[in-house]
């Protein structure tokens, strides 16, 4: 028999588990392949965080004289529901 502390942890550990195979197979069934320049795609303001991450990396692969690979294939960005997408727009502020 387990004790109350020893059930707690089963609990914990097994609610922990469950957010990592939930995160996995969001993450999983992500596109990695992102582009460096932000400019390649439309942005919300929530996407900060990840423009932030990417400049710092680009500005990391220049410092070591390294360049950004990607897919051969470069596929267009699709618009979010409900807006056009237009070219030669002017990025928002934050980006």
């Amino acid at each position: 028999m387990f004790s109350s502390v020893q059930r707690k942890c089963i609990s914990i550990i097994a609610f922990d588990r469950q957010v990592t195979l939930e995160d996995q197979r969001v993450l999983e069934s992500t596109d990695y392949d992102v582009p460096l320049d932000i400019k390649a795609e439309q942005h919300m303001f929530t996407d900060k965080p990840g423009i932030i991450m990417r400049r710092k990396l680009a500005a990391l692969l220049k410092a070591h004289g390294e360049v950004e690979v990607r897919r051969s294939r470069d596929p267009e960005p699709t618009p979010m529901v409900g807006q056009t997408q237009k070219r030669g727009r002017s990025s928002p502020p934050w980006v």
